[in-house]
């Protein structure tokens, strides 16, 4: 009986320990600075906000920081908001109503956060505040409105620098959320070295949307 106990014991044990070794718990990030690729200011208060991206993997998620940053004061860290790793860019609207945030990881995306009157961004709990995009590392991000509109142009273009390099332009709506219009070079034309404009402007640059 005593033999048996202890081989029951042990094989409790075993599997406990095969266990805790299958998972892998990493720390939450909270306030934690970690590859703050991207950065964007309010464009009427003195704030500013960093999109941790967590390149190493430390953590299980990444974060948007909010920080306050009034004159000759240092940097204060208003809020903290829980969002992917792997951010890369940022945009914030000229009316400070709310920002929008790129994540390149294997499923890309964007997400929306809004902004409270002391400049503070909350991630907003709409599913149409969020869209998947194709496979492909967010470079740049813009927001644009265009006179008397009341909705948004969303710009994104991906960082391959290549004759495959692509930039998207969605409709935003506070309301409804996101509507994609077309993308580059599908909805176009594909550069080519007869076009050597088309290729320049593809290959070597970013999109450039003017209000």
């Amino acid at each position: 009986v005593s033999q048996s106990r202890y081989v029951v014991i042990f094989l409790s044990h075993a599997a406990f320990v095969f266990s805790a070794c299958g998972k892998v718990s990493r720390p939450v990030i909270g306030s934690t600075i970690d590859s703050p690729i991207a950065l964007a200011s309010h464009p009427s208060l003195p704030v500013t906000y960093a999109l941790n991206a967590v390149l190493g993997g430390e953590f299980e998620t990444g974060s948007l920081h909010t920080y306050s940053m009034a004159e000759n004061l240092t940097p204060q860290l208003l809020s903290t908001e829980v969002s992917p790793r792997l951010g890369t860019a940022l945009a914030v609207a000229k009316t400070g109503g709310f920002l929008v945030a790129g994540f390149s990881g294997s499923m890309p995306e964007l997400l929306v956060f809004k902004i409270d009157a002391q400049g503070v961004a909350k991630r907003s709990e709409l599913l149409s505040d969020r869209v998947t995009l194709p496979r492909g590392k967010i470079g740049t991000l813009q927001l644009v409105q265009l006179p008397n509109q009341q909705d948004w142009l969303v710009v994104v273009s991906f960082a391959d620098r290549s004759y495959e390099a692509q930039f998207l332009i969605y409709q935003y709506s506070e309301s409804l959320g996101f509507k994609k219009l077309f993308s580059s070079p599908d909805d176009f034309y594909q550069p080519n070295r007869e076009n050597p404009l088309g290729a320049y402007s593809l290959a070597w640059g970013s999109p450039v949307a003017l209000s």
